[in-house]
């Protein structure tokens, strides 16, 4: 696929069909595509293959010290190739979540979203679930982080378009 740079942001229908379904026959076969960033990871580049150019990508989980190793591991590992936006509350980041997806797209880099919002929990409300499932359609992977103590963490894979879900256990 053209850069952004290349083709002032746009990719023809044909040439976006054409790689898709290269990395698909790809799944088929069980080889796994390798995305264009690194995280630095190795576990979870084993489960993501890295992070892919103009994915919007949705870290959910609660804050913590953690969490916050993560994301300098990340800007260690891939700066300046990826872009971290903390954000915070449910309902603010629904009016954003689209104008980050083309962030993504038109600066041809992976953008991640930091936030404490969790799974889908017993109990939650309504409208709650309405927009974290927006937020879930929206995004092309979505990462729920899990802490386990000071020095590890798992990372769960909820959605991946580029390739398979799974558990990661992180070094920090």
């Amino acid at each position: 696929m053209k850069s952004a740079e290349e083709n002032n942001f746009f990719v023809s229908v044909a040439d976006g069909l054409s790689e898709a379904r290269e990395r698909i026959n790809k799944r088929q076969v069980g080889e796994r595509s390798s995305g264009d960033v690194k995280t630095g990871f190795e576990q979870l580049d084993l489960v993501l293959g890295g992070f892919y150019k103009s994915n919007l990508i949705f870290v959910g989980g609660k804050l913590s010290d953690e969490k916050e190793a993560f994301k300098r591991g990340l800007l260690r590992h891939s700066a300046p190739n990826i872009l971290l936006i903390n954000h915070g509350t449910v309902n603010d980041l629904v009016g954003k979540i689209f104008e980050l997806k083309c962030l993504a797209t038109s600066l041809n880099i992976p953008v991640l979203i930091f936030s404490p919002i969790e799974p889908v929990e017993e109990g939650i409300s309504m409208a709650v679930e309405r927009i974290l499932n927006f937020i879930v359609r929206t995004s092309d992977v979505v990462l729920y982080f899990n802490k386990e103590n000071c020095a590890t963490a798992e990372i769960f894979v909820a959605k991946n378009i580029n390739g398979p879900l799974g558990l990661a256990k992180i070094n920090l």
